[in-house]
């Protein structure tokens, strides 16, 4: 068959194709042909492969609406979790690039390459097909955050909280962006030995350093799959924490509370506590709190911050007395069941903080 140099086979039955979709008489289009340089003699054989190639173009287009569909189901409900761990972010970039492609194609039902790259300005899909574009990151944005959902159900499902060491950590600093991760070693309940890296925000890269102990959550069907708790969302999230300061209430109901029960109440409030076997108190580093519980006697706490400075409020809206005292350095109340005093201490780096003990009568 001799052709036009600059028009093939492929292009000369797309515009055939084009054509038949204008409905526009065979004689104009043999005529149009004739002067592209196509002889008498291919034109039938021509027109005859462009009909039966538009006679699949419903079948074509099917085919690629159901690709459409099948990844999307495929990205969004049936790759697990487990892979989904190992890469969130490429796994759903090649999700979002796949779908952008089929969408592509069951829109503008391209027959092959040249019709994909047709310059012909009459044709709409030349203007209106790069558009796909937009849902095309749109997917990768859903399949990300779709990921993220079924982590965080999967690790209040089948969470185990434990503590881990970070062993190292990384900074990747662009014009646009700013990457941060942390790599953990922990141990499962099992024994086994996991260390795994996870992308964290700047502010929880920057409250951590290398050696230090970090709580964290980790899925018991994939113990690779973890969650960092260093930050008030996370850690209220997955622990049911309040995340919250310490009050007079709470020393008074920790003062009764069973000594079994007072690590758990401890954390409800503020999650974090530990018990110093060495010296008999409770400790939160992340807080930088204690507590001394003499149980159904006395109880004292060492706090910084704000909480520290409203609990001379908090007892006279307690109805706690104010015992008047030449002391300056120390605050006395008293109420019906309670002695009770508040001292103001020094901490590191000339932290103020205060000594409040609490006794019952």
């Amino acid at each position: 068959m001799e052709l036009d140099p600059e028009i093939t086979k492929e292009g000369a039955i797309n515009i055939i194709v084009r054509f038949l979709k204008e409905e526009k008489p065979e004689e104009e289009i043999k005529s149009y042909l004739t002067s592209l340089g196509i002889s008498e003699r291919d034109l039938g054989m021509l027109i005859a492969e462009a009909k039966d190639s538009l006679k699949n173009d419903t079948k074509r287009r099917i085919i690629w609406c159901t690709l459409t569909v099948f990844i999307f189901i495929l990205f969004y409900f049936l790759i697990p979790n487990t892979i989904y761990n190992t890469a969130p972010f490429i796994i759903s970039l090649i999700g979002g690039i796949l779908f952008t492609v089929c969408l592509a194609q069951a829109i503008g039902n391209f027959r092959n390459w040249e019709d994909f790259n047709s310059k012909n300005k009459e044709d709409w899909r030349s203007r209106y097909i790069p558009f796909v574009v937009i849902p095309g990151f749109a997917m990768i944005f859903v399949f990300v955050m779709n990921f993220s959902s079924n982590e965080k159900t999967e690790l209040k499902k089948h969470g185990q909280l434990t503590t881990g060491i970070i062993v190292d950590g990384s900074a990747i600093k662009t014009r646009r962006a700013e990457i941060y991760d942390l790599t953990v070693r922990y141990q499962t309940k099992e024994g086994r030995v996991c260390i795994v890296k996870e992308t964290v925000g700047k502010n929880e890269f920057t409250k951590v350093h290398k050696g230090e102990e970090v709580e964290l959550i980790y899925s018991t069907k994939d113990p690779t799959m973890i969650q960092l708790l260093i930050n008030e969302q996370s850690i209220q999230s997955y622990t049911g924490s309040d995340e919250r300061q310490l009050n007079i209430t709470d020393l008074i109901n920790l003062l009764n509370t069973n000594s079994s029960q007072v690590k758990s109440s401890l954390n409800k409030i503020t999650y974090g506590w530990r018990y110093n076997t060495n010296d008999s108190i409770w400790e939160n580093q992340r807080t930088t709190s204690a507590i001394k519980i003499y149980p159904n006697k006395e109880i004292r706490c060492l706090t910084f911050g704000q909480s520290a400075f409203k609990f001379s409020n908090e007892f006279k809206k307690l109805n706690f007395n104010l015992i008047p005292t030449e002391n300056k350095e120390v605050s006395f109340f008293e109420s019906d069941q309670y002695y009770a005093s508040l001292k103001r201490t020094l901490g590191d780096i000339n932290a103020v903080g205060t000594i409040t003990t609490l006794r019952k009568k």
